[in-house]
């Protein structure tokens, strides 16, 4: 399994994958293009892969683009994506490793 997080913006995300130990296997800035998030789980696979993500203005074209290509996906608070993400390093990522945050108001 593979567990990532992505801190959506407006014209470019920040992606973080970490492994079960909590290591981070990849950390990128990519542009918001499907077709940029579509590679990155495509270098991941095979492996299952669970997605959280920041769940701002605007995600539902997230949202949309896992369920098209069958993965899970959870929006969370924009706090602990961005924390996690870009503020605290991968250690924290490792100690966190997957724990989404309570659910976003829709």
């Amino acid at each position: 399994m593979v567990y990532v997080r992505v801190d959506l913006h407006r014209k470019r995300s920040h992606v973080v994958a970490l492994d079960p130990a909590g290591e981070v296997v990849l950390s990128r800035r990519i542009g918001n293009a499907p077709v940029e998030f579509l590679r990155i789980f495509g270098e991941l696979e095979p492996q299952p892969i669970k997605v959280v993500f920041e769940a701002t203005y605007g995600w539902s074209w997230f949202a949309d683009l896992l369920a098209d290509v069958g993965r899970h996906g959870s929006p969370s608070s924009g706090v602990i994506v961005t924390v996690v993400t870009r503020r605290a390093g991968p250690a924290f990522c490792g100690r966190l490793a997957w724990r989404p945050a309570r659910p976003a108001r829709v």
